[in-house]
């Protein structure tokens, strides 16, 4: 005698399994959830586990994961036994759990009791094996089970697509051919009725009169607000009254005697294109109302998860903030230090030769540097965890600020504006006040060796978004070396050439990222190098 764990919220099915096995001499313990058929097994553990798909509180899928890491469950035959889940794709992920066997609903008793037999006689298949069950964390784990779900629901759907299109084929033929109407009308599974515009049914199909528990000829007659309402009058919702003074598809969804029942009532017009009544479809959706309330239980769950993750990544942003300004402290101390005492031993050793100076002097200049490279490590850290202030942005007034900003760079240069008209765009304004000043700033670097320096701001209105641009004619780049262009810490030209601490673009690539943008680079050696960006339209 073998002892056997069901979980299923099914009371239905958990009634046949549990008859089906105990006729069989088997012990049957029953569970109505995965967390309750889990907590059984770890206090008393079963022979073998027969696991549903779709239940409250912990579904199959979850429990077969945590099935199959318990040090003591794991041993023990896993079986799904499922009407909902009848995927190809579904089984794959139920065996990749680590489930023993994926079987569908309906099945045979006898066929059922075989499997169930062949699993309790031997040993596992893999036992003494490596297991091949896929170990995914709780994130991929939800995202499979939801992707799992989603086809579900999608499959679901393209049956009612396909059942409403032949629906409407079968409408049609019935306008088409009154002869052969009774006959089309009778082969269909929905409950169908002819009415006038009182509401009396005219004709109906066997599904109507089965629907409503009579014979087609004691509906015949009948107003239909009595047979599915029970009500003496038109309800105050009735689509046929809605249907008088729409003249196009009225419907109706109510929950009666436990079941959720949808009603569609379409215009039926005399040859004249006068209304003259309507076709009456009722249709039980119950099964589809349980799938789409299952489907919103686990999307609030999602939610759930989801709120809890972006609250952990909250506070760790807030730690690295924290971290971030620490370090800058700790380093800046000794970076002063350096500087200051630099200067001291420079005034202090009067007979300092001059090589002696130049050490001191590259002393003051590397931790000058040191600093520059530690603001620009934390405005880059900064700006990419900053939230975002999105507004209607003036892109002629923003580079005119930008190049407030940069006059000492140009002072004592001969260069060449070429600033066209630049639209307004959406976008946080601080954000990309500092992307034109990076890409202006870039130009007048690489410019410096011009006699005259060229720098065109130009833009471009595409169908899906605007295209800003930054070009000048100075040392230009390899176009092979390209990739590394928007990378932090990257450089293309020796520093002793051009200074910088390689953040400039890739500060520039974050901020447009941030936008849904994009960035790319263009160029020559010594023929120069235009930078764009793309910022979406509003």
């Amino acid at each position: 005698m073998k002892t056997i764990l069901i979980a299923d919220d099914n009371q239905d099915n958990l009634y046949l399994l549990q008859s089906m096995l105990a006729s069989s001499g088997h012990t049957v313990v029953m569970a109505t959830n995965g967390a309750e058929a889990l907590e059984k097994a770890r206090k008393s553990p079963p022979d073998l586990i027969i696991s549903d798909i779709l239940m409250p509180v912990m579904d199959g899928f979850s429990l077969c994961n945590a099935w199959e890491q318990d040090p003591i469950l794991k041993d023990i035959p896993f079986v799904f036994y499922t009407g909902t889940y009848t995927d190809p794709k579904d089984e794959q992920f139920a065996l990749s759990l680590g489930a023993d066997r994926f079987i569908v609903k309906p099945k045979e008793p006898a066929v059922l009791l075989k499997i169930i037999a062949d699993l309790l006689a031997g040993p596992r298949k893999e036992k003494g094996k490596k297991r091949r069950r896929l170990k995914m964390p709780e994130k991929v784990l939800m995202r499979e089970y939801s992707e799992s779900l989603f086809r579900k629901l999608e499959n679901k759907m393209s049956e009612l697509e396909t059942a409403n299109r032949l629906l409407k084929e079968k409408e049609l033929a019935l306008g088409n051919s009154i002869r052969n109407w009774q006959i089309t009308f009778d082969a269909m599974n929905d409950a169908i009725s002819l009415i006038d515009l009182d509401g009396k049914i005219l004709r109906c199909n066997t599904a109507m009169a089965e629907l409503v528990g009579r014979q087609i000829k004691d509906v015949i007659g009948q107003n239909c607000y009595t047979l599915v309402h029970g009500a003496g009058k038109p309800i105050p919702e009735c689509p046929i009254i809605r249907l008088k003074s729409s003249r196009q598809r009225e419907f109706l969804e109510f929950f009666k005697n436990d079941r959720w029942l949808h009603v569609t009532v379409d215009p039926l017009l005399d040859d004249g294109g006068n209304l003259k009544g309507g076709v009456h479809i009722l249709r039980d959706i119950t099964a589809q109302k349980k799938v789409e309330e299952e489907l919103k239980r686990h999307r609030e769950h999602l939610e759930e998860l989801v709120g809890e993750r972006t609250a952990e990544l909250e506070d760790m942003n807030k730690e690295l903030e924290s971290f971030s300004y620490s370090v800058s402290h700790d380093l800046r101390a000794p970076l002063r230090h350096l500087t200051g005492f630099a200067g001291l031993l420079t005034e202090k050793l009067e007979n300092l030769d001059e090589e002696g100076k130049r050490y001191l002097q590259v002393i003051s200049d590397s931790a000058i540097k040191m600093s520059r490279l530690i603001d620009d490590i934390l405005l880059f850290s900064r700006m990419g965890r900053a939230e975002m202030r999105k507004i209607s942005v003036d892109m002629n007034a923003l580079v005119k600020e930008a190049l407030r900003e940069l006059e000492t760079e140009v002072q004592g240069r001969d260069i060449r504006w070429d600033i066209g008209e630049l639209p307004r765009v959406e976008g946080d304004p601080t954000m990309l006040r500092l992307v034109m000043i990076n890409l202006i700033a870039n130009a007048l670097k690489f410019t410096r060796k011009k006699n005259q320096g060229i720098i065109g701001i130009n833009a471009a209105t595409k169908k899906k978004e605007v295209v800003f641009s930054v070009k000048d004619n100075g040392v230009g780049f390899d176009m092979k070396y390209g990739d590394k262009l928007f990378s932090i810490f990257q450089r293309l030209h020796r520093e002793e050439d051009f200074e910088g601490t390689g953040i400039g673009l890739a500060h520039v690539k974050r901020l447009v990222h941030r936008h849904g943008g994009r960035v790319w680079a263009e160029g020559k050696v010594n023929e120069g190098a235009s930078f764009s960006f793309s910022l979406p339209k509003s």
